[in-house]
């Protein structure tokens, strides 16, 4: 049987561009543009930002001040990617799969699996990285996931080159703009190939690149990691995620990103329940590192993101766990070296 997983591209809501601006934030507007190296080429264009950036704003304080009531258990602030829709509407992951193999599923161990785990504390985990204007979240998900896996395997923890995969990966469809998204099954898949560093590769991918820019560059005389293929975790079971994570490693994981509470999302436990939770919500590829429970009981996912470190909680996401918040159980993949 087919599966269809179609990601929708995010669109940023319409807004009113005709209303004045607030004078008490002229201040934050400007340092906001100074710490995000913000020009606008018009008057005309800089008033259409600051509107969406004022909404933004408008919204965030509205959030915190319930969260400082007690009514809400999530922190928020401006983050460039959420604050210029020019970023939501290019670094969201654009995803479709129809698969074209048969791939081996994760066999359900009956060991007891430890109440908590964190590969950073292990030193399995590379630092995060920031994917920029180009929907590459899957090669981003997929070489840290390599990395941890052969960290796992041999204790030397290397950063592996999403460019690599970005470039030269071939799905037999289409491609082109190198940034249109892709699965991380098929980077594994690919990955048997081997991939080089990122020191070897440097990561230049953005939406509308040159063609010359991102054309696969061999790297035969590099160091390069290699899969032998790709397990599936058990769709659907969040257990089957625990055990894959505590015995195995790392976990590719895709969820919906395209709700409003992620995208200003910036630490706590998010628990919206309003986050659609099926196969064709599925959008955005990341790497579940862990998982634990908060000191008054809620259990959570230990998730690492690629938009940098000044999104969420230091790059990372803590989700409820148990609930199926955002997808999280429904396509998630790990490498076998």
């Amino acid at each position: 049987m087919k599966v269809l997983l179609v990601g929708a591209l995010l669109v940023c809501s319409a807004i009113s561009f005709t209303q004045a601006s607030n004078p008490s934030l002229d201040n934050d507007w400007a340092e906001f543009k100074k710490s995000h190296h913000k020009t606008y080429a018009t008057s005309e264009e800089e008033a259409k930002r600051r509107a969406i950036w004022e909404d933004t704003v408008a919204y965030i304080k509205k959030h915190n001040d319930k969260r400082r009531l007690g009514l809400a258990k999530l922190s928020r602030n401006i983050t460039i990617y959420w604050a210029d829709p020019d970023r939501v509407r290019k670094a969201q992951a654009q995803l479709s799969y129809a698969p074209k193999r048969s791939r081996t599923k994760a066999k359900i161990t009956k060991d007891e699996l430890p109440s908590s785990i964190d590969w950073r504390d292990l030193g399995a985990v590379t630092p995060v990285r920031d994917q920029g204007l180009c929907r590459s979240c899957w090669a981003f998900a997929s070489s840290a996931a390599m990395e941890s896996a052969f960290f796992i395997q041999t204790g030397n923890l290397i950063v592996l080159s999403p460019e690599n995969f970005v470039d030269c990966i071939d799905t037999g469809e289409p491609k082109p703009n190198r940034c249109e998204g892709d699965y991380c099954e098929d980077a594994f898949e690919w990955a048997k190939n081997g991939i080089t560093t990122e020191a070897a590769y440097p990561y230049v991918a953005f939406e509308g690149a040159p063609a010359e820019l991102t054309a696969c560059k061999p790297k035969t005389n590099q160091l390069k990691v290699r899969t032998t293929g790709e397990v599936l975790v058990e769709e659907g079971s969040e257990l089957a995620l625990m055990e894959a994570i505590a015995n195995v490693g790392p976990v590719t994981v895709l969820i919906n990103q395209a709700i409003e509470d992620n995208k200003q999302y910036t630490g706590g436990v998010f628990d919206d329940t309003s986050c659609n939770n099926t196969f064709v919500d599925l959008n955005h590829a990341l790497l579940a590192v862990g998982y634990g429970t908060t000191e008054d009981g809620v259990d959570y996912w230990i998730i690492k993101n690629s938009y940098g470190t000044d999104w969420g909680d230091q790059g990372y996401l803590y989700l409820k766990r148990g609930e199926n918040i955002c997808g999280i159980s429904l396509w998630n993949w790990y490498p076998l070296l």
